[in-house]
């Protein structure tokens, strides 16, 4: 954006990351663009004349940031400015147009007969506007929810008002306010957040579980998933995915599994021969059975929403615990739930030092939960695409959803479809639950560890109810030993009859003592 007018300054706003932000200018208009960069960019154009750096004053103190415009020739100046996410902002201008676009977390506008246009992701953002009349020209997208309406404030004056029409207890990221006086046009449009942008709407989880359908979808019919980013280990042989899958006219099933022992110290010294599996009852004949060591991926999901705020230390030190237990080949990413949004808060790296570092700034525990939706939209932003490799979900929370609870924010995925969903995810997932929501009575822990331990069964992977960071430290060398060093097994089902149906697996060791974690079974389709 600044690319038309000349770039004044750029202002570090890393330890900045709440200071408000007041743009002020009487002299023309405002233009400003959210962005996930880390400086404030400031860039001015006059109609007449060349950039003037004195034309724009910037005050910055301890609370607050102010940036007005004050050419001292009176020229008609625009203000263009590039401002990171997250920060509050308040805009004014006199007559001069003011237009906006990203994810704006607080916004507060003020114009007098300037137009203005807001694009933003509106089913998160909440808008209050008033005008002293209605702009002759209004457009909204088609699928807007607004509501209109006209308040009178004395015997001939009145005010024309627009608001959203969003659910009270919708999870909600904006906040815009808007005055207007005689404004000639009001535009609104939708702002579709790019892939890559780091905060999300936990709605966006329906779109993740029509993909792992549509993914399942292509397997049955022979075709290719399309292909991820490439693998640390693609060089090698090719890793055998965690869930069940079929290739075009060959029906093999491939599973793997994690043996442990009853102390849940993983068994990595098993021969081929001592695996046994049945489908539905009946012995099958194992193809191939293979102990694997490889790099793996751990995406951590961090719950830190308003109900696990006594336990944000702990988290943070089971969170930097788990990294510094990978390899130097594994690759970590950390994901946050808070105030009701999904936080990509850094992507899968084999920089682990730099996700410690990262880990020091989580964002503040607050907002509802929609946990379920977190859940898969961890899985979406990168394991979706590496299949077949040694994937890893790692959830702390107190498995509270607000779908349990009956309180704001709700996932938009029920229990079943969160299972579903599950079931179609090539990772095994692994839940440390945190018992503190023991304290809200009411059934609602135990309903989550039950979700909990469901999640975790039909994946492959396991739970580990924590108190405190005491419970949990123990025993996590060991999971990261399990999650380098699995069992892969292949088959092919004597019955080729494929009907749709679901098919219970069983599959057993030669061996006391062991317990074996694998996928219940698949859907024959």
């Amino acid at each position: 954006m600044l690319t038309r007018c000349a770039v004044l300054l750029g202002i570090g706003v890393a330890g900045l990351p709440a200071q408000p932000v007041t743009i002020e200018n009487r002299f023309g208009g405002v233009f400003v663009e959210i962005v996930k960069g880390r400086k404030l960019l400031v860039g001015q154009s006059g109609k007449t004349r060349e950039a003037d750096r004195g034309d724009v004053f910037v005050e910055q103190g301890p609370q607050a940031m102010r940036i007005a415009v004050r050419p001292k020739d009176g020229e008609a100046v625009d203000l263009r400015v590039m401002v990171p996410f997250g920060i509050p902002l308040a805009i004014a201008t006199k007559d001069g147009d003011i237009e906006i676009s990203g994810m704006m977390q607080k916004l507060s506008v003020r114009t007098e007969s300037g137009a203005l246009t807001i694009a933003a992701p509106w089913e998160i953002t909440r808008l209050d506007l008033d005008a002293r009349r209605k702009p002759p020209r209004v457009a909204m997208p088609p699928d807007a929810k607004f509501m209109q309406s006209r308040i009178w404030i004395g015997p001939k004056e009145s005010i024309w008002r627009l608001r959203d029409r969003l659910d009270v207890n919708a999870a909600v990221y904006g906040d815009i306010e808007v005055k207007l006086r005689n404004s000639p046009e009001l535009i609104l449009k939708t702002y579709l957040p790019p892939d890559d942008w780091p905060l999300k709407s936990h709605l966006r989880s329906r779109e993740i579980a029509a993909r792992l359908i549509a993914l399942r979808k292509q397997r049955e019919q022979g075709r290719p998933a399309p292909a991820g980013p490439p693998s640390p280990a693609a060089d090698g042989p090719p890793q055998p995915a965690s869930e069940a899958l079929f290739v075009s006219n060959v029906r093999m099933v491939s599973l793997t599994a994690a043996v442990s022992d009853r102390q849940g110290r993983p068994v990595t010294d098993l021969d081929p021969g001592e695996f046994t599996v049945e489908e539905d009852g009946a012995p099958q004949s194992i193809t191939v059975a293979t102990k694997d060591s490889a790099p793996f991926n751990m995406v951590i999901l961090l719950d830190l929403s308003g109900s696990t705020s006594i336990d944000r230390v702990h988290m943070r030190n089971v969170t930097v615990k788990l990294i510094e237990l990978a390899g130097k080949d594994d690759r970590v990413a950390l994901y946050a739930l808070a105030g009701g949004m999904f936080h990509v808060l850094a992507a899968l790296t084999a920089d682990h030092r730099s996700l410690i570092e990262r880990v020091e700034r989580l964002p503040r525990a607050a907002g509802g939960s929609p946990l379920w939706d977190s859940i898969v939209l961890a899985y979406g932003e990168e394991l979706i695409d590496r299949a077949g490799e040694r994937n890893a979900l790692i959830i702390i929370s107190d498995g509270i959803d607000n779908r349990i609870s009956n309180q704001e924010a709700p996932s938009a995925l029920n229990a079943e479809r969160l299972i579903n969903a599950a079931r179609e995810m090539d990772a095994r997932i692994y839940p440390i639950f945190l018992r503190s929501g023991e304290r809200f009575a009411r059934g609602w822990s135990e309903k989550a560890r039950n979700r909990m331990d469901k999640l975790a069964e039909v994946t492959g992977g396991r739970i580990f109810p924590a108190l405190s960071i005491a419970d949990v430290e123990p025993v996590l060398p060991r999971l990261a030993e399990e999650l380098r060093s699995v069992y892969s097994i292949a088959y092919y089902p004597d019955n080729q009859n494929f009907d749709g149906g679901w098919r219970k697996v069983k599959l057993q060791v030669a061996r006391k003592d062991v317990v074996i974690r694998a996928r219940p079974g698949y859907f024959a389709r």
